[in-house]
């Protein structure tokens, strides 16, 4: 694929990004009149694994997201989508067939269809109990206490001990 460039939005003159992802500084001569060549500039990976760009306009600095650039500068979004999904599931992956606009729903959809995002045991919103807390529960199982006991013990339902018991929950470890 032939690499494409185009201004952003709101720094036009200053910055284009490409249908690869990669974002360019334009040359400029600096106010101590020290002369900068056209950039390729480094994105960075942001604590949930998008890579992201510091941008500067008017000596202020604002932080993008690179694959919300390229679809901004490449794809149509004629339902205004929110969300874009990166198509093969990699973060990092932002040419632009490679992302698409979705809604939240879609994009939660694609996620758990591709298995990108584990909601299992403490990694889901609702859990209420721990790892360690089902271990425990197992073992007071063996020894007999009965669901009622242990759903008293652990502050949960009842449905939630036999849940546990029969593995329809917890079951990964």
């Amino acid at each position: 694929m032939e690499e494409v460039w185009e201004d952003i939005a709101g720094f036009e003159g200053l910055y284009k990004i490409s249908n690869r992802g990669r974002v360019l500084r334009l040359s400029k001569t600096t106010s101590n009149r020290r002369y900068l060549p056209n950039k390729v500039r480094k994105p960075v990976k942001s604590s949930n694994g998008y890579l992201k760009i510091g941008l500067t306009y008017d000596k202020k600095q604002v932080t993008l997201l690179i694959h919300r650039l390229v679809a901004m500068t490449f794809i149509d979004n004629p339902k205004n989508k929110k969300e874009v999904n990166h198509i093969d599931g990699n973060k990092e992956n932002n040419i632009v067939s490679n992302l698409e606009w979705n809604t939240p729903l879609e994009n939660t959809k694609h996620s758990n269809k591709n298995g990108l995002v584990n909601i299992k045991g403490t990694n889901n919103i609702r859990a209420k109990l721990t790892e360690s807390d089902v271990f425990a529960i197992r073992r007071l199982l063996i020894k007999g206490f009965n669901s009622r006991e242990i759903s008293e013990l652990f502050n949960v339902t009842r449905s939630s001990i036999n849940n546990i018991k029969l593995k329809k929950t917890w079951k990964h470890i």
